[in-house]
């Protein structure tokens, strides 16, 4: 699955999301189900490298409702759906297309329910014969998503990395190495 998502994955298109990332107002996340732990890691790195990236909150209606209602043109969703597709994934993609933000969508099909209303589409395979699809692929894609937007950061990120592990060190959030 890794190996077949990077030999198909157009890298034009892949740069485009990228730099799209790093041009938007602000950078909205969903994944609902079981990709919204893949949501979460992106969120998470994405959050510490852009203040004005956000996880929507995929639990219930109302806190994507909430989350996403200040969406506006020059924002960007990356929207991540594999079957079975979350109708609240693709819900929420059109509001975010009718509010003319732009969209990064990772799923697996261009027969995708999302895929549609993607300005970039980023597909990662997700085939297993089992009744769990896999998401090595789709984390995988995350995090060269993730990694490439780091390395055009460089320069911002070394001293956001020294003053997080300052305060990591001062706030005692980690064990002490051994």
């Amino acid at each position: 699955n890794i190996r077949q998502t990077m030999e198909e994955l157009p890298q034009d298109v892949f740069e485009q999301a990228v730099e799209a990332i790093l041009s938007a107002s602000r950078l909205y996340i969903l994944g609902a189900g079981s990709c919204e732990a893949l949501a979460r890691f992106a969120a998470y790195y994405l959050k510490l490298m852009l203040p004005d990236a956000r996880l929507i909150n995929s639990t219930s209606d109302a806190g994507i409702i909430e989350d996403i209602i200040h969406i506006q043109e020059n924002d960007i969703v990356l929207g991540i759906s594999f079957p079975r597709y979350s109708a609240k994934t693709a819900k929420t993609l059109q509001y975010a297309r009718n509010r003319k933000a732009k969209v990064i969508a990772i799923t697996d099909s261009a027969l995708s329910p999302i895929a549609e209303l993607a300005d970039y589409l980023l597909l990662a395979h997700s085939d297993m014969p089992t009744i769990v699809d896999s998401l090595v692929a789709p984390l995988s894609l995350i995090n060269a998503l993730v990694v490439a937007v780091s390395l055009k950061r460089l320069e911002g990120n070394q001293s956001l990395v020294e003053e997080l592990e300052d305060l990591q060190e001062n706030y005692h959030i980690y064990h002490p190495f051994l």
